[in-house]
């Protein structure tokens, strides 16, 4: 139990620490995210938006909106790739877990940079992003 309290405390921390401006704090906490995300994805859980339901969303509401601002950042040298690998893991993660199973979701897409994939299934947001 001490383990579990420990893994869902890293989670809390690290969700916490997604819009930090330390690159190193940003990278551990999106890869502890994208981890627990894929988790959830691979025990086939799924979450509604509503709180009434009995499979509530449990993660932050503004989960989501921290992961597209990481993507804005510019891409250091160091792991700037790595980072939006895990960003971008996390984002598909989010949306297997919201998507009902009856649902068809087509993740394909044919450009390559993540800014583009991301702008092609999530920019119908009001938030300014760079062009393709």
């Amino acid at each position: 139990e001490k383990d579990d309290n420990r893994v869902e405390d890293d989670f809390q921390t690290a969700c916490n620490l997604l819009r930090s401006t330390s690159t190193r704090q940003a990278l551990w906490a999106s890869r502890v995210v994208c981890q627990r995300l894929e988790e959830d994805v691979a025990a086939g859980k799924s979450f509604a938006v509503n709180k009434d339901d009995k499979n509530a969303w449990p993660y932050p509401t503004v989960l989501a909106v921290s992961f597209r601002c990481l993507l804005d950042n510019p891409r250091s040298q160091s792991n700037g790739y790595l980072l939006h690998a895990y960003v971008l893991r996390s984002l598909y993660a989010l949306l297997r877990l919201r998507a009902h199973s009856n649902h068809v979701v087509d993740v394909t897409c044919t450009v390559r940079t993540d800014a583009s994939i991301f702008q092609e299934y999530f920019m119908d947001d009001a938030v300014p992003s760079p062009p393709f």
